[in-house]
């Protein structure tokens, strides 16, 4: 019969490997994945103005909603 090698647990966290890394610079910069919200599109004319949407409201890869509404009346 074979035996499957097995890793052994440390009994005491002082035994346990440390993964710590170095701390990671956070930069504040555009990144066309981070908001990924829809889309609006507006086309002006001399006395009107046409604008559409789709219906989803969303932050990331979450979505909240599909049935917001994005236009708002002035």
């Amino acid at each position: 019969m074979m035996m499957m090698p097995s890793a052994s647990m440390p009994r005491r966290p002082d035994e346990a490997p440390n993964y710590e890394t170095a701390p990671m610079e956070h930069k504040n910069e555009f990144n066309p994945y981070m908001d990924n919200g829809g889309t609006c599109i507006a086309v002006p004319g001399a006395d009107y103005c046409v604008v559409s949407t789709d219906n989803r409201v969303s932050k990331g890869y979450s979505i909240a909603t599909r049935n917001g509404s994005k236009i708002t009346k002035l």
